[in-house]
């Protein structure tokens, strides 16, 4: 039985440019759910991961990111349903995103394979307080009113499991709404994940993971090792 679950984590490489309009997490291997719809409840159990990250703390508009993703199995669905809502402000903007998944399993060899879909909403909003000599009115490319704007969210994913190991292919915002309003449109993203399990003995694991993100014009790619004390 688990007694002590340490996570250190010992290696954590980023490596190319990539885009703002998801929010970014260096302990990414806690997130699947908001990424994979497939991998809801594929775990067997109730899983409930909150995760918050603040930059430039101190300053006022800092970056602040906020995820709170709770998923679980549902036999009579054959499969699981789940719930990721995420907040995100930088500046003068703030983006909120609400999204129901589920994932029917399929037992595919030694592993489980989950298909999922994802629906929901994104809202956006620009609260502008300019501090400026000059009246920005005067100016019709700046914005000097709040503007709020909501559209809808699809997503699709795969993921499969075994007791070593995981793989998921996955695509964000499939619909690729246009908040025109504030002159954002959501770009589709693609998503890799992969991880295993090296048994070192019975009480250490060591579990390489990776994450691949591209918007079809530029790409992350994440790489992470844990240890697992048991």
């Amino acid at each position: 039985m688990r007694k002590i679950l340490l996570v250190a984590a010992t290696a954590f490489i980023g490596v190319s440019a990539y885009s703002q309009q998801d929010p970014q997490y260096s302990h990414y291997m806690f997130d699947r759910l908001s990424i994979n719809p497939g991998y809801t409840g594929i775990d067997n159990k109730i899983c409930i991961t909150g995760i918050f990250r603040e930059q430039w703390a101190g300053f006022e508009g800092q970056p602040q990111t906020f995820l709170l993703n709770v998923h679980g199995p549902v036999k009579l669905l054959r499969g699981g349903v789940g719930l990721s809502y995420f907040n995100d402000q930088l500046g003068f903007f703030k983006h909120n995103v609400a999204r129901l998944s589920y994932s029917y399993h399929l037992p595919v060899g030694r592993g489980l394979l989950g298909m999922g879909l994802s629906a929901g909403i994104i809202s956006s909003a620009l609260n502008p307080t300019w501090v400026a000599i000059d009246p920005v009115a005067s100016d019709g490319a700046i914005p000097d009113a709040s503007v709020t704007q909501t559209t809808y969210d699809l997503g699709f994913g795969l993921y499969y499991k075994t007791d070593e190991m995981y793989v998921g292919l996955s695509s964000t915002h499939l619909s690729e709404s246009d908040l025109n309003k504030l002159n954002v449109k959501k770009s589709r993203h693609y998503y890799l994940l992969a991880g295993y399990d090296f048994t070192i003995n019975p009480q250490l694991k060591l579990r390489p993971s990776t994450r691949v993100e591209s918007d079809g014009t530029s790409t992350q790619i994440d790489l992470n090792v844990n240890d697992l004390y048991l």
